[in-house]
């Protein structure tokens, strides 16, 4: 059997960068996660990490014994799912990652369906920023994320969801163009946004990344930009503001007859593609599967 936890203490020591911060992640003591990597550097008779004032930085051979340790521990736990689903595809624990804002859309919406079919599998949510699900996957620490790209090779991600993203128009300007509340309005010229004041999320947020390229695209030089960390508070400050924001699609759900003014802009239709990440290759229960053919049957 191989030692599935000293490969997720190295593993962690990798990605934390310190034997501190690291040992705080895994409820372990400084001094015997420090042993453990001493004892392995001995055993194999190198440095795994270059010592730092800053940040451990793994050697040329630690890069090669990391890898390593990522692909024999994905088979490791491949092997072990694929064996218990055999036994029984009624019991079993799912590892969902994905940020606060794609929980808040969408587990309501899938929850009580997937324990209807899988009453004994522990669906567990793994709340993380966007920017660390790829890594956590590539970890082992979680099983499956919702992220809107694939970093690097050791990972597949699978289409699940084409999100809209809409131009929230403030409600002044909405009455002076005849738009209605909700998603159902017409297309507008992007140059209403030449000057305007905006609400955008802070950089790097992908909501962020999309609006800067379609600003760049469009030509657009808008007015003074307000930045925030939160999706709901961009919608309500621009809305106080009298700004124009950008909405996800599973941000805008209808609200019949209420809320802000929401539509596309001419020529230029805005799109997220939201991934399913797992590690390549890596065996996908039936509990899995069906959890990512609910989330595939959403619509934003």
């Amino acid at each position: 059997m191989i030692d599935e936890r000293r490969i997720r203490y190295l593993l962690t020591i990798a990605d934390a960068g310190s034997i501190t911060a690291a040992a705080e992640r895994l409820y372990v003591t400084q001094p015997a996660l420090s042993r453990m990597l001493i004892n392995l550097e001995r055993e194999l008779g190198c440095e795994l990490f270059h010592r730092g004032r800053r940040r451990l930085r793994p050697t040329p051979a630690g890069e090669i014994y990391l890898r390593g340790c990522r692909e024999v521990l994905a088979v490791a736990l491949s092997v072990r799912d694929e064996i218990a689903d055999l036994r029984d595809e009624s019991r079993g624990r799912i590892v969902f990652g994905m940020t606060s804002f794609t929980a808040e859309f969408l587990l309501p919406r899938i929850w009580a369906d997937f324990h209807e079919r899988f009453p004994g599998v522990e669906l567990a949510l793994a709340e993380e920023r966007m920017s660390d699900l790829a890594g956590l996957v590539r970890q082992s620490e979680v099983d499956l994320a919702l992220a809107y790209r694939v970093d690097g090779d050791e990972l597949e991600g699978e289409p699940v969801l084409s999100d809209t993203v809409y131009l929230q128009v403030p409600s002044s300007k909405a009455a002076e163009l005849g738009m209605s509340p909700g998603r159902g309005n017409a297309p507008v010229d992007a140059r209403i946004l030449e000057g305007a004041p905006l609400v955008l999320l802070k950089p790097g947020r992908n909501m962020r990344a999309l609006a800067d390229d379609a600003l760049h695209a469009l030509g657009i030089a808008p007015g003074p930009v307000t930045e925030t960390a939160n999706m709901h508070i961009a919608c309500e400050l621009a809305e106080l503001a009298g700004a124009f924001t950008f909405v996800p699609g599973m941000a805008a759900q209808p609200q019949r007859g209420r809320g802000p003014a929401l539509c596309e802009i001419e020529g230029y239709p805005m799109r997220r593609e939201l991934l399913c990440l797992h590690r390549r290759g890596r065996y996908l229960t039936r509990a899995e599967r069906h959890l990512i053919e609910l989330v595939k049957g959403l619509r934003p």
